[in-house]
């Protein structure tokens, strides 16, 4: 093989692994970022947001801290995403069921920002570092 013709063979894979490249770039870019995203340790935090959800004999509880203040529902989804729990909304996204526990005529989910229920639909309701949001397993 002539040397021209080896160039002509290495060439075309010189911009896939240069696209590579900008990929792994990218990623590890955008997992180092500030932005939304929660974290098992939190022992050099000042201040994050925790979410419990509480099924009544058991809760599971994450710590994130964000940037800026966060959807309540975006909360709940991204927890319930990361620990592979079941989530079912309802159309206005309040949850439906959740790892389980679905809404029946005598108990559903509710939602405390702070220790107080929250009459808005998590979608429409906002948390910040510092904040406390439990979505609750009880009787209506």
């Amino acid at each position: 093989m002539e040397q021209n013709e080896k160039k002509e063979f290495i060439a075309p894979y010189a911009r896939y692994i240069w696209l590579a490249l900008g990929a792994l770039l990218l990623i590890v870019a955008l997992s180092t970022s500030d932005g939304f995203r929660f974290r098992t340790d939190t022992s050099n935090m000042t201040k994050s947001i925790t979410l419990v959800v509480d099924y009544g004999a058991s809760e599971r509880k994450w710590n994130g801290q964000f940037s800026d203040k966060v959807r309540v529902w975006d909360l709940l989804q991204q927890a319930t995403a990361l620990s592979k729990t079941d989530l079912v909304a309802t159309g206005n996204f309040y949850p439906y069921k959740i790892d389980g526990h679905q809404n029946n005529t005598e108990w559903g989910w509710h939602y405390y920002l702070n220790g107080k229920l929250q009459t808005v639909p998590p979608f429409e309701s906002f948390a910040s570092n510092g904040d406390e949001v439990v979505f609750k397993w009880e009787a209506y």
